[in-house]
Formats: structure tokens, sequence, C-alpha cells
């Protein structure tokens, strides 16, 4: 095997290939071993959680994980000029005047302790009304997203999950009930 050190690869200055470099047709660019940088705006990794069926029923205020089902770790593979964008899909339901807060939180320990995702993200999960029910029937709210983004300038792992707490009222707060499954996706993006 045979190793080529370049600084700058270019592409002919005229021509139908004017511009570009071609990588022909059965041939791969293997980048596995160090980080390709894609331009702003690209997506450099997606990470996706288990996909949870199981009902999650919530009878405090305090705000918990749900479900370690949902944990997504994901290491930043730039530490500047990138953000992590997680997006929760799911179902809810919300009985009688009560309210429901979701929140995505971050671990930066390995697991071992969590912190609000949230803050810097526009969405102060202290508030605790992701949903909030004021009927004397039942909400069931489908394919329901929860958004965070935020920067970090670490190439150390992270680890998002969710939380969440019947912020108040008496009746049934729960994620998944009939609704298809929850998932976690975070994204890393230049």
């Amino acid at each position: 095997m045979s190793t080529l050190h370049v600084e700058n690869l270019k592409g002919l200055s005229s021509g139908g290939n004017a511009n570009k470099i071609i990588v022909p047709s059965g041939q791969t660019i293997d980048a596995s071993a160090g980080t390709l940088v894609p331009s702003a705006g690209q997506v450099i990794q997606v990470q996706k959680s288990s996909i949870r069926t199981a009902a999650s029923t919530f009878s405090t205020t305090t705000l918990a994980e749900v479900s370690g089902n949902y944990r997504v770790s994901i290491t930043p593979k730039i530490a500047t000029s990138s953000y992590i964008h997680c997006t929760f899909s799911y179902h809810s339901i919300i009985n009688d005047s009560t309210m429901m807060g979701v929140a995505i939180y971050v671990s930066t320990d390995g697991g071992s302790t969590f912190a609000s995702a949230m803050d810097g993200g526009g969405q102060n999960p202290a508030i605790g009304e992701t949903h909030r029910n004021e009927t004397s029937g039942r909400i069931s709210t489908r394919s329901h997203t929860s958004t965070f983004y935020d920067q970090y300038s670490t190439t150390d792992p992270l680890i998002f999950t969710i939380y969440a707490n019947r912020s108040s009222g008496s009746s049934i707060a729960r994620i998944n009930d009939n609704g298809g499954g929850s998932f976690l996706t975070c994204m890393e993006i230049v």
C-alpha cells in the first residue's frame, strides 16, 4: 500500500469537469479513521435511541429520567463550529386539568449525572408546561416533537436523554399509550 502526502487537491481549470475531483465508479474514499469536515450547514452524524413502546406515567412534580431506552450517546467529531440538534418524537396522554413537562437532559460524565440541556435551547423545563390540559377529559397527542439545540466545545462523549414530570394536577400524565412508540434522535451539524 502506498501513501500520498498532499496539502491541496484541485480539479482541472477548464473542460467539462472543471473544478471537480472525480472518484471513479466502484472506488471509495475511506475517511473512517479520520474526520471529513463538510461545509457549513451539513449533518456530520446522526444517532438514535431505541424505539420505546412501554408507557411511562408521571405522578410527581420532580423531573426524572423517563427511561434509559431513550439515552443517545454522541461524540462530537468537531469541537468548534458545530452544534447538537436533538428531537424527541413521542405520544402523550394528559387527563383532567393536568400539566406534563418534558425536557431533554445531557450528561458530560458518561451518564452519572444529567443536567437540563434545554436552558440554552429555548425552553426552560422548570416551567413544566410542555402539555397543559384545562379540560375535564383526555388530551392525546401523537407524533409530538420536542426539539433542542446547543453548541458544545468538546469532542468528549455526550449522552442525551428524556426527563419528564407531572408538573401540576392529579390525573394521568403519560408518555406512550397506544401511540406507536417514541424515540430520541440527535445530530451533529457543522
